[in-house]
């Protein structure tokens, strides 16, 4: 799963790095409170993030719905004179017989631009015909 903060470069520009940071620190407190012991996260740039679910199918995409609400639908108090709004667009890929980690992350790239694409804010799986490597 590769998560990007919807334009995070505002909160950068608007209000300094400091609270940029701060921002990032709560995102990183709300995932791990929704992650369990054998899920895996890491800052992948900037302020993009990578997940790693084991145990994750299609058909357990409520999951990915809890994270991706846990995220992007209470304000971030970091010290400004209002609650901070951020969003998050996220792709998702599953693991496939074969899979290498370079063609499974560009699987979940390629889904992260088309929820940008599509609007951000969004959580867009995999195409079922994607042959990404």
């Amino acid at each position: 799963v590769l998560i990007d903060l919807d334009h995070f470069k505002q909160v950068n520009d608007g209000h300094g790095h400091l609270v940029g940071d701060a921002v990032l620190a709560k995102v990183g407190a709300r995932l791990t409170a929704c992650l369990r012991d054998s899920d895996k996260v890491g800052r992948y740039g900037g302020e993009e993030l990578l997940l790693l679910l084991p145990g994750m199918t299609q058909q357990s995409q409520h999951r990915l719905r809890a994270i991706h609400e846990a995220l992007s639908l209470a304000p971030y108090e970091v010290g400004t004179a209002r609650p901070l709004q951020v969003t998050c667009s996220v792709g998702v890929s599953w693991y496939r017989v074969g899979d290498t980690a370079a063609s499974l992350l560009a699987r979940a790239d390629e889904a992260l631009y088309r929820a940008k694409r599509s609007g951000r804010n969004r959580i867009e799986p995999e195409e079922p015909e994607s042959s990404v490597a």
